[in-house]
């Protein structure tokens, strides 16, 4: 389980808003250039909608800072996908078992950069 908070929206396109909660999961089967967040029950203007958010590693694979492309994909009842570049910040918490620093800015047409913080569950 992932903690998910919008640390920071700009951009008047951008589909959070700062300060917004949600909850999801981190997923990192697959290649290792590649992780998916998973976000679930978004409540956005009435809405509850899954997004998900594929990111492909250019820069930094296996270390701390990270940097590459993205592909959010928004799905019920909207079908939208948008794509952009991202960088990530992996640092440690006392609260989460990691976080990450994940700051996302939509390619030309869409107005949004957002910074999400994404804190891992700690399992004991």
């Amino acid at each position: 389980m992932a903690h998910i908070r919008v640390t920071k929206a700009v951009g008047s396109q951008c589909p959070d808003k700062e300060g917004a909660r949600h909850s999801g999961t981190f997923y990192y089967g697959g290649p290792l250039d590649a992780k998916q967040v998973v976000l679930t029950h978004i409540d956005y203007d009435g809405y509850y909608l899954a997004e998900r958010i594929t990111l492909k590693i250019k820069t930094g694979l296996g270390t701390l800072n990270q940097s590459g492309t993205f592909s959010l994909q928004l799905e019920e009842p909207f079908k939208i996908e948008i794509t952009g570049a991202f960088r990530a910040k992996l640092i440690s918490s006392s609260l989460d078992a990691f976080a990450e620093l994940l700051t996302v800015t939509a390619r030309a047409g869409i107005d949004c950069t957002e910074v999400l913080r994404i804190g891992a569950e700690r399992l004991n």
